[in-house]
């Protein structure tokens, strides 16, 4: 089955090239899946990964514990935006374009137990706007 991510839409290329049918995905395709390119996919998964850890550490994240997690796993204030606290949870969006046209951002929760950062979708030119991330 296919995922949708950008390494299976380069199987399905092929495998059209080939004469086979295409793979197309089961369920709705996300933009991150449809727009980031290989880099920003790979890229996308590790930095999920190392931002939930780092706020899984976290007992009562505050916007303030939340960005010094973040400075401790090497994200600088230029990549943290639009930090705020939501109830017990502190929200965040992280600017992760490459100088070469990425287009990857991330969204995270930090909320104890149920942290979670996810990847998101951003246009590659002008200043960073964390209203226009797409998921």
């Amino acid at each position: 089955m296919a995922d949708g991510s950008p390494a299976a839409a380069a199987a399905a290329e092929d495998a059209a090239r080939d004469g086979a049918p295409p793979v197309v995905p089961d369920g709705p395709v996300l933009a991150v899946e449809r727009e980031l390119d290989q880099n920003d996919w790979c890229a996308m998964i590790r930095h999920e990964e190392r931002v939930t850890q780092a706020l899984l550490g976290l007992d009562a994240p505050t916007p303030a514990s939340a960005r010094k997690a973040l400075h401790h796993i090497g994200y600088t204030d230029a990549h943290i935006h639009d930090v705020e606290q939501a109830g017990a949870a502190t929200r965040f969006v992280l600017d992760l374009r490459r100088g070469d046209g990425g287009r990857l951002c991330l969204q995270a929760t930090a909320d104890g137990a149920h942290s979670v950062a996810e990847g998101c979708v951003v246009p590659t030119e002008g200043p960073f706007n964390p209203a226009a991330r797409r998921r």
